[in-house]
């Protein structure tokens, strides 16, 4: 249960960086600006590059896959893996996991990615010698 909350404020700290609601609520509510301004610039890149990966842009997918890294960096300590190789891993025998697994796949699926991302990334990742 521990590691599950640990996990969840870790990727909560991490969202600040896109959206930051301290941000939001001083230009929006305080000084009534609008809402477009509270937006943070590095949200508005992701979110770009989100639209362009859809559309099978490689430089957009590259940035999601760096900010995967990033993620799984920072929240897991691990070195060069990802989020989705570390949900592979563990989603047979972590509850949590199987769960953030079947919405990563829909993503993975969404964004023109075959089934099974998760697995994938795992074996991919225990091929290349990133796992422990």
């Amino acid at each position: 249960m521990l590691a599950t909350l640990r996990q969840l404020f870790g990727y909560l700290i991490l969202a600040t960086l896109l959206v930051n609601p301290i941000q939001v609520y001083f230009l929006v509510y305080l000084y009534e600006s609008p809402l477009y301004l509270a937006i943070n610039p590095v949200a508005i890149y992701y979110l770009l590059c989100a639209i362009g990966a859809y559309f099978g842009n490689q430089y957009c997918k590259r940035q999601w896959f760096a900010l995967d890294v990033l993620a799984a960096t920072t929240l897991h300590g691990t070195f060069r893996r990802t989020i989705s190789g570390i949900t592979g891993q563990h989603m047979d025998s972590k509850k949590r996991y199987m769960y953030q697994a079947k919405v990563i796949d829909w993503l993975a699926i969404k964004f023109g990615d075959a089934p099974n991302h998760c697995y994938r990334a795992y074996l991919y990742e225990k091929h290349l010698k990133f796992i422990d």
